[in-house]
């Protein structure tokens, strides 16, 4: 066995299978695809809580030795690409472990087979196979928050699987397969276009931890988004503005946290698009196809301004945004109990603090890119970050693979250095999904995952909003 294979193959692809393994002994032991509902029983779930942490340490340690290898040359993106096809094959046959999300999507999508508006009847969601699998915490609310594109790809799953909760997990995963290896091409393709294949961008990208274990593992719908994004960025890295339009598009409308690189695209083409009658004429197009596409998609389920508010709304009114949110007031509540009282005022200011904050950030970041003095890519790879630690990241750090794209114009280090530290951490925020409440390994993990991830974003903070290579 090669140095290569010892120290970036074996630990990945082990990390892997060992999550793969846990998702079954959980089966076995609770007898449900459930999860936050029936658990290991102790002491098993220390032992398992010990695996899962050694997955996540192989996968830490293999991840790291594959950027360090590719910056020496000793991994081709050839290898890379190989090596996360088989990662993404192995957590393929994983059964949901980390995450309850998979049976939402399919409740979804199973709902309009059954003639219901899974935007606006949601009482009738309990009608649907899936809704048994969906933890209290959401089932008796609108918990379908996805764009209809997602909601489409989700009824042809459902409608595949035929009511059968294995047969709809399956078919499901089916469909994130083939978006995981399509988005493993494109990235492959994008990184060629900016001759950033042979160095770290490349495994930073395609062997991410949370991007095979959340994808094809988990099963979550942000690959799709990740793979029309993936797509758009590369049609409009070869001046396909319309094409990449209409790609970013069916992104915004699988996960609408992709809307600030709208804005993106249209920079990029005031810069590069010559400004004549045609070329506004084509950009007009665009607008004006990105708008009917986004009707058409809507009209399945449309029922006037009541379809956008029950879409939209529960997105801005769901709770705490950034973890340090509740942290903060938590541990000053925790350390001073006289204080207790001021949480909610705490919660509320630190969120509108960090809202403007972000806000204010991502304009200047725009500024700086208007003014040319920054590479666009890496000018909304630092607003996306932003926007998805602060008012989207809560325990859902899948998110994260969003961003993962926007690093193939090329990966300054101190980002290097933060994402390897930050994308495997992330896998314990959902330990508590598998574990009882009262495992020590969940203990120990989980508010020191959590912590550190929210300290590491400070981590050279002004280096990484500022430096441009």
């Amino acid at each position: 066995m090669t140095p290569l294979y010892r120290r970036v193959h074996l630990p990945l692809l082990v990390s892997a299978g060992l999550i793969t393994i846990i998702s079954y002994l959980h089966f076995a032991l609770t007898g449900t695809f459930a999860l936050d509902a029936l658990f290991f029983p102790l002491p098993i779930a220390e032992v398992i809580g010990v695996l899962f942490a050694a997955a996540v340490a192989l996968s830490f340690y293999g991840y790291r030795n594959a950027i360090l290898l590719a910056e020496t040359k000793d991994l081709s993106v050839t290898q890379t690409v190989r090596l996360a096809k088989w990662l993404g094959v192995i957590s393929f046959f994983a059964l949901p472990l980390l995450s309850n999300d998979i049976f939402i999507y399919l409740s979804c999508g199973e709902a309009p087979l059954r003639g219901i508006n899974p935007y606006l009847d949601h009482t009738f969601l309990r009608e649907t196979t899936y809704h048994s699998f969906i933890p209290a915490i959401w089932a008796d609310g609108p918990y379908c928050k996805y764009g209809p594109a997602a909601i489409s790809i989700a009824q042809f799953a459902a409608f595949i699987g035929g009511g059968t909760p294995l047969a709809g997990i399956f078919a499901w995963k089916v469909l994130a397969m083939a978006a995981f290896l399509l988005f493993c091409d494109a990235a492959t393709l994008l990184l060629r276009r900016f001759g950033t294949e042979n160095g770290p961008a490349a495994p930073l990208i395609l062997l991410c931890p949370i991007l095979w274990t959340q994808g094809p593992g988990q099963g979550h719908n942000d690959l799709f988004a990740l793979l029309f994004l993936t797509a758009a960025l590369l049609a409009l890295a070869h001046h396909r503005f319309l094409l990449a339009v209409l790609l970013l598009t069916l992104a915004l409308q699988v996960k609408f946290y992709t809307l600030p690189l709208v804005i993106l695209f249209l920079l990029v083409w005031w810069r590069q698009a010559p400004h004549t009658l045609k070329e506004t004429a084509l950009f007009g197009a665009a607008i004006f196809g990105a708008a009917l596409l986004s009707v058409l998609l809507h009209s399945p389920y449309w029922r006037g301004w009541e379809t956008v508010t029950a879409l939209y709304g529960p997105l801005f009114l769901e709770e705490p945004m950034n973890n340090a949110v509740y942290l903060i007031p938590y541990g000053l509540a925790t350390l001073v109990p006289a204080a207790e009282p001021l949480r909610p005022i705490l919660e509320n200011g630190i969120r509108i603090a960090l809202i403007a904050l972000v806000g204010a950030a991502s304009l200047w970041q725009i500024y700086r890119l208007m003014r040319a003095g920054d590479r666009p890519y890496l000018v909304f790879l630092r607003i996306m970050t932003l926007v998805i630690c602060f008012t989207a990241l809560r325990f859902h750090g899948w998110y994260l693979i969003a961003i993962l794209p926007l690093f193939a114009e090329g990966v300054p280090a101190v980002w290097l250095r933060w994402g390897t530290l930050v994308f495997p951490l992330t896998l314990f925020f959902d330990i508590h999904n598998f574990l009882p409440r009262d495992a020590v390994v969940l203990i120990l993990l989980l508010p020191t995952a959590v912590v550190l991830v929210n300290l590491l974003f400070f981590f050279r903070i002004i280096e990484r909003l500022t430096r441009p290579t």
